[in-house]
Order: C-alpha cells, then sequence, then structure tokens
C-alpha cells in the first residue's frame, strides 16, 4: 500500500547522529561555488533511502519503506509489516511515528497479470486521466517502462515491476505520488504515525480507485469492424497522442464529447472488460493487506 516517503523533524541535538557506529554519516562537503552543505547523510546501498542530518538541528529521510523493510519494493507491504516498518525506521531516527512530519508519500499496489496479459502493454492501454495525458516513464536504464500522469498536487504511475526489475512474470504497478497533500483533504496526513491509522487508509483505497476509474483505458478486444463508421472512426483516432492533444487544444467541447463516447464503446463492445477486472483485483488485494 504505502511505498515512498519523505520525513522531517527537528531534532535536539545532531551530535547524537554523528557519534553513531550502526550508521557511518558523510559530512557535508563543498559546491563548486565553496558553499558548505549545511548536512551530513547516509545512502543505504542495499535499499537507496537516504537520510540527512542538519547542522541546525534537523533530519530528513526520503526512501521507500518497502525497500526499507524488504530491500525490494516489488513485494506488496501488508498492514503489519508496514505498521512494524514505520516503528522500526522511528526508532532508528531516535523518533516516535508522531513526531516524525509526512512531507509527501506514495501508495499503490503490484498486481499480477495472467497471459497473454502483458504489463508494458497494458501500460500502453492508459490514454488519458480525465483532460490530463500520460508521458512515458523511464526505468534505470532510460527504457520506458510505462507511464506517468504528472498534476500540480500528484501525479499517477502506471508501470511494468517486470521489466523495473527483470521479473520472470508479469506485474502491474498503479500508484499514486502525493505532491501536495491538500489534494487528500478533508483527511489530513499529518505525521508518519498516520499511515498505520487503518481508517486513514482506507481512505487511500477510495481515492486510488477513484483514480484508476478516471483512467481511460482502451480494450484491444473492441470489434473495430463491427462497429459504425462513427465509432469506428473515433476508435481509430483516440489511439493518436497527437490526434488527441489537437482536439483538446482546438475544440475542448468535442474532446470532451468523444471521451465520453469512446468510454461508452469500451464499456459496451470490450470483450476483456480490462479495467473492472482490475478495480476488482486492486480492491480485493488492498483489502487482504489490511488484514494480513
Amino acid at each position: 500500500m504505502i511505498d515512498f516517503i519523505h520525513i522531517f523533524r527537528m531534532i535536539p541535538n545532531h551530535r547524537t547522529f554523528l557519534e553513531r557506529e550502526d550508521i557511518k554519516f558523510v559530512e557535508g562537503i563543498p559546491y563548486h561555488s565553496e558553499k558548505p552543505i549545511k548536512y551530513f547523510w547516509y545512502n543505504d546501498k542495499k535499499t537507496g533511502c537516504k537520510t540527512k542530518v542538519g547542522y541546525n538541528d534537523w533530519i530528513d529521510f526520503t526512501g521507500s519503506i518497502t525497500k526499507y523493510w524488504y530491500e525490494e519494493n516489488y513485494t506488496n507491504l501488508p498492514y503489519s509489516d508496514l505498521a512494524c516498518a514505520i516503528h522500526s525506521l522511528s526508532d532508528t531516527l531516535y523518533s516516535r511515528p508522531n513526531e516524525l512530519i509526512l512531507k509527501s508519500f506514495e501508495f499503490g499496489l503490484n498486481i499480477p497479470l495472467e497471459k497473454p496479459l502483458s504489463a508494458l502493454d497494458t501500460t500502453d492501454l492508459a490514454l488519458n486521466y480525465k483532460n490530463k495525458f500520460f508521458q512515458d516513464m523511464d526505468g534505470d536504464n532510460k527504457r520506458s517502462i510505462g507511464k506517468r500522469c504528472v498534476l500540480q498536487e500528484y501525479q499517477l504511475k502506471l508501470y511494468s515491476k517486470s521489466m523495473q526489475y527483470d521479473l520472470p512474470f508479469e506485474l502491474l504497478r498503479y500508484e499514486v505520488k502525493v505532491h501536495k497533500k491538500r489534494f487528500l483533504r478533508p483527511v489530513y496526513f499529518d505525521t508518519f504515525e498516520d499511515l498505520i491509522d487503518k481508517d486513514k487508509l482506507i481512505y487511500l483505497k477510495k481515492i486510488f480507485l477513484e483514480t484508476f476509474e478516471n483512467i481511460i483505458l482502451y480494450d484491444n478486444t473492441i470489434p473495430i469492424e463491427k462497429l459504425r463508421a462513427p465509432d469506428r472512426n473515433l476508435c481509430i483516432k483516440w489511439q493518436n497522442p497527437a490526434y488527441r492533444k489537437s482536439l483538446q487544444k482546438t475544440s475542448p467541447r468535442t474532446f470532451n464529447n468523444q471521451k465520453q463516447r469512446l468510454t461508452e464503446i469500451i464499456d459496451e463492445y470490450g470483450e476483456q472488460q480490462l479495467k473492472p477486472k482490475l478495480i476488482q483485483q486492486f480492491s480485493d488485494t488492498w483489502d487482504e493487506l489490511m488484514e494480513s
């Protein structure tokens, strides 16, 4: 459920961390401008998590809570392990979970796909989120592993964990990255402890499913040859991002009308019914994680 986190706290004395033997912090070094870095830091090579401690007494942690606990993040983190990981990390930072300010975080799920479905091919079916467009999402080797849609307060990612980690099975990842927490109001996520509040996690599930529901996910099993000519042309044209972007720019009303009609065609004629199946799979997986 929860993956990437960014937490922060003002601390009594940064020297407490410099004296640690279990973590060897690197002191700040000057930039080219000869201005010193005002913190020392530690990068965990196994997890990619980064801890910074400021000379003016603050601590900042960024990274995947799943990697922190499992040293990989293609396994879903169930509630019991999430709670353990949050308390363990807080102890490592000499803090209690309710003392650590939650700056931003990601929530999402990894779900397996059965052949002939491919995780990467599935991401290519994502045409739009509401009126926003998806763009390619590159992995570490600079090749596309899926799609992302970036908005002002949050972004959506739909990508192949199989390609990201060279897994021998098809694993699809969908996640919501929160940039500004006001996106989640009226529910407030203020501290690290809020991520183990079950009522708030249930609310995140609601947001998670609602965002996915607003994605236009094309269905390649639509029998285009059996459609009326206007609907057939609509299906063909809307698979071209250049057409959709031009239409939205020149005629927003026509864009919205065609988007609505395409959604109706997918719902009525899509033989695979991929989107409803994925929504059900997401919902069931989230519930299972909450109980385990």
